[in-house]
């Protein structure tokens, strides 16, 4: 009897000691923060937060509409990056919440100036963040691309992780990075990560922050993917421009879905397009001699989507000749991109981790080097394209017209 008093006793404790959550908080004390930017200014880290308005977005249907604003805007700052998170409290009552943090924004200044090792390590260690949340790059005040209002998104922050996707999906010209991606780069063996710029395209930046701009037909101001950002040992070291870093993806083997504007013939301008649906890239290094010669084998396949050509394509020698034409596109992408790398000195094609791994015992000779080592590197490159269908029609409407 005795044991089972104390039994009871027990169980009575343990449902008091551990029913509820001890450290729980309610959605009203929270602010979902949505996007982040960091900037560095005056020796101290500035910190600006896109957060929900929950009332905002439950009476709004579209993009736009009356009433508030579906986000708003904090900034602070502090020595650390903690500090200046912790320091969002002398805004706002309610505790910074970062589960559902789509975006880090990082100012070139920074980028350039401070590093980013202390805010990767801090958004590495928060127990909050999602590994997931996309990184992006800005020329200007980060603040700016959080206040933009975008007509087709109630939240800015989620148009500009889907700009990401559908440019990587549908474009594959801009290869969007991760937080876990890009901190994995600076740990590989090259030690060289890039990442996209977000950048605000028109004149009036002021007026798109309101919601009143959103009820026009046209915007003043837009957001955009811009350059990329190439970095070395946790600093950004230079920009590559869009058709400078089309060859990146290409070598990496991350080709999902592309188009390419091509020539009739060497004498011609672009009259038609290649649609890649899929591609596979193999990389293969190696070293004679004291040279390293990486051979890059390509083989893209898609459908001729559009084309000026006057010629049968029901002759398979002119398939044969677009295909060579659609190689000589890549192969010029493909050279332009690594010529730029080579001025940068950054192995944004991570050739170190291959070298690496097919040369172990020759890499730690090449790695106290490798920046050097890099630009003497021979790039052999094999582009095999094939050109699948040809569309509803076989000849250029053009001639269809002139028959």
């Amino acid at each position: 009897m005795k044991w089972k008093s104390l039994h009871l006793v027990m169980s009575l404790l343990l449902m008091v000691l551990l029913s509820g959550c001890w450290n729980r908080l309610e959605l009203n004390e929270l602010s979902v923060i949505i996007g982040t930017s960091i900037d560095w200014q005056e020796d101290k880290y500035h910190v600006s937060f896109q957060v929900i308005n929950p009332s905002a977005i439950s009476t709004q249907t579209g993009g736009g509409g009356g009433g508030n604003s579906p986000v708003s805007v904090f900034s602070t700052s502090g020595t650390t990056v903690l500090e200046a998170i912790q320091n969002i409290n002398l805004e706002s009552p309610r505790t910074p919440f970062f589960a559902h943090n789509r975006v880090l924004i990082i100012s070139e200044n920074l980028a350039k100036e401070k590093g980013i090792s202390e805010v990767i390590d801090f958004f590495l260690r928060e127990g909050e963040t999602r590994e997931t949340m996309d990184i992006a790059l800005s020329k200007g005040d980060p603040r700016d691309i959080l206040e933009i209002l975008l007509p087709q998104e109630k939240i800015s922050a989620n148009g500009i992780d889907q700009m990401f996707r559908k440019t990587e999906d549908n474009l594959s010209a801009v290869k969007r990075i991760r937080l876990s991606e890009f901190a994995k780069s600076f740990v590989s063996s090259s030690a060289n990560a890039i990442a996209p710029e977000i950048t605000i395209k028109g004149k009036d930046g002021e007026q798109q922050s309101s919601l009143d701009a959103l009820k026009k037909t046209t915007k003043s101001t837009v957001l955009k993917i811009g350059d990329i950002g190439v970095f070395k040992k946790g600093k950004l070291a230079g920009w590559l421009d869009q058709n400078e870093s089309k060859g990146i993806n290409w070598l990496n083997n991350e080709i999902n879905n592309t188009v390419i504007p091509f020539s009739c013939s060497e004498n011609e301008g672009t009259t038609s397009t290649f649609q890649v649906e899929r591609s596979k890239t193999k990389i293969k290094p190696s070293i004679k001699d004291d040279k390293i010669i990486i051979r890059a084998k390509i083989q893209p396949e898609g459908v001729l989507q559009e084309t000026g050509c006057n010629m049968d394509l029901t002759q398979p020698q002119n398939i044969q000749k677009l295909e060579k034409e659609i190689e000589k596109q890549i192969e010029e992408d493909i050279y332009k991109t690594w010529e730029a790398a080579k001025e940068l000195q950054a192995d944004v094609f991570q050739f170190g981790n291959k070298i690496h791994g097919k040369y172990p015992d020759k890499w730690k000779k090449l790695k106290p080097d490798w920046d050097q080592k890099l630009t003497e590197i021979e790039l052999k490159l094999t582009v095999n394209a094939s050109v699948e269908r040809t569309g509803m029609i076989n000849d250029p409407f053009e001639k269809i017209m002139g028959e």
